[in-house]
C-alpha cells in the first residue's frame, strides 16, 4: 500500500478507535508515526474534505483544532458511495473492533452483506 495511504488509513483508523475529539498532536502521538504536525493535519483536512463534516467533524477545544467521527455508519455510507472496492476498509474496521460492523443502521448492515455476498461470488469465480 502506498505510504501516504496507509498515513491517511492510520489516521482514520484513530479517529474510529476515538470516542473524543482529537487535536493533531494528540493524533500524531497515538500513532506514534514519524509524520509531521502539519502533515498529520493535512491527512486530517483532507479526510474531512473528503468524507464532509457531518462525518468527520472538525470542532476547537482549548484554542486547537480538533477531530471526532460522528457515527461510523455514516463513515461506511460515504465510503460506499465514494468507492468501488471497500472490502479493504470493510476488513480494518472489523480487525480494529468488530462491535462497529454490529452498531450499523439496519439499511448499511444489509448493504455491507451485499457487497461481501458480491465479492465472495466474485471471488469464487477467479
Amino acid at each position: 500500500m502506498h505510504k501516504k495511504v496507509k498515513e491517511a488509513f492510520d489516521v482514520l483508523k484513530e479517529l474510529i478507535n476515538s470516542k473524543k475529539c482529537l487535536t493533531v498532536e494528540e493524533i500524531k502521538e497515538a500513532l506514534n508515526l514519524d509524520l509531521s504536525e502539519r502533515r498529520t493535519k493535512d491527512i486530517l483536512d483532507g479526510l474531512v474534505e473528503y468524507f464532509g463534516e457531518e462525518v468527520i467533524q472538525k470542532n476547537f477545544r482549548n484554542k486547537k483544532t480538533c477531530y471526532k467521527l460522528n457515527d461510523t455508519s455514516d463513515l461506511i455510507t460515504e465510503i460506499f458511495l465514494k468507492s468501488d472496492d471497500i472490502s479493504f476498509i470493510l476488513q480494518e474496521l472489523s480487525n480494529s473492533n468488530p462491535t462497529y460492523l454490529k452498531k450499523l443502521e439496519d439499511e448499511t448492515k444489509r448493504e455491507v452483506k451485499k457487497l461481501i455476498k458480491s465479492e465472495n461470488l466474485f471471488l469464487e469465480t477467479i
